[in-house]
């Protein structure tokens, strides 16, 4: 239960920064529309430096044996995520927006702040696994469903920068290389701004949202409620499998770590793809918005429930 107070300040504490973002384009000083550059920058510079800082840690048999399970804990849950979200989608009459919605969530902006509040630094380095493997299924799956060209782009895969981030600190960890003092602590300060950066954006896009609009739409409800609720609740049994036969050391903390990423809001990739591929972008945009507000509520919600069946 204490973890799931942590989780509820620490999402609190990015809402009100989320709200910042909100403010100053609601008071005129800039243009939601400025976010793009933001968004740029955290993509290709926080994002990347998250990513590379978290696996700035010793390099030990166990750790190594953790992020390898983590790697299949990942592959596994995103898997069945996908696997339900298919199932779901006919008797539901999902769309491919609404499909991609509920099966990807947000494994890196979001939760990369989350864990470094909540469990501290050193367990970032094992939220890396979960989003290369997203990253791998975003250009795979989701492109395909989205673009209706089911030809995987693996080019894209191999040169997305969160795999390139990804393979290079692998490597690092693996060759044990650590970063001089001036080198490593420039890219943690920089990965230290990626919380707030996203909050911010987030907030700024929401500025154009209509809420009346968006909470009328009652189909956003159902999504939400799927994405946020249903196949969080439905993953549990294969994290308390996972837990129970890898017979790693605090393995029930590296598969809380992936479940609090299967129970983030709706990925914004969804979104950036469906205006990549021109496919109902702006109900994708509406559906991300819906759930970045309620996972206020819901992830300590399901927080609460697993560390009820894996206590932390």
């Amino acid at each position: 239960m204490q973890i799931s107070i942590l989780l509820f300040f620490q999402i609190l504490k990015m809402f009100f920064m989320c709200l910042m973002g909100f403010l100053v384009v609601k008071s005129g000083h800039l243009k939601s529309r400025d976010s793009g550059a933001l968004s740029a920058a955290t993509l290709y510079i926080v994002c990347p430096c998250a990513i590379i800082n978290a696996f700035q840690v010793e390099n030990t048999p166990e750790r190594a044996r953790a992020l390898f399970a983590m790697f299949i804990a990942a592959a596994v849950v995103e898997f069945a995520m996908l696997l339900i979200a298919t199932l779901l989608a006919k008797p539901l009459k999902l769309s491919e927006v609404e499909l991609g919605t509920v099966a990807y969530s947000n494994a890196g902006n979001l939760i990369i702040p989350i864990i470094q509040s909540i469990l501290g630094q050193e367990w970032v380095f094992y939220t890396s696994a979960y989003m290369g493997i997203q990253t791998v299924l975003f250009w795979t799956h989701l492109k395909g469903i989205l673009s209706g060209d089911r030809k995987p782009e693996l080019k894209k895969v191999i040169t997305s920068i969160n795999i390139l981030a990804v393979l290079f600190g692998l490597a690092g960890f693996l060759a044990k290389v650590r970063y001089p003092v001036l080198i490593a602590d420039t890219i943690s300060a920089v990965a230290g701004t990626i919380g707030p950066l996203s909050m911010i954006i987030t907030g700024m896009l929401l500025a154009d949202v209509d809420f009346g609009a968006l909470f009328r739409r009652g189909r956003v409800w159902l999504i939400a409620a799927l994405r946020l609720i249903v196949l969080p609740l439905l993953t549990i049994p294969v994290f308390v499998f996972a837990c129970r036969v890898s017979g790693i050391a605090d393995g029930h903390m590296i598969m809380m770590i992936a479940f609090l990423a299967a129970a983030a809001p709706s990925a914004s990739s969804v979104v950036q793809m469906a205006r990549l591929y021109d496919h109902d972008a702006e109900y994708a945009g509406a559906l991300n918005v819906i759930t970045v507000i309620l996972c206020i509520l819901t992830m300590p919600v399901m927080t609460a429930v697993y560390t009820y069946f894996l206590p932390v």
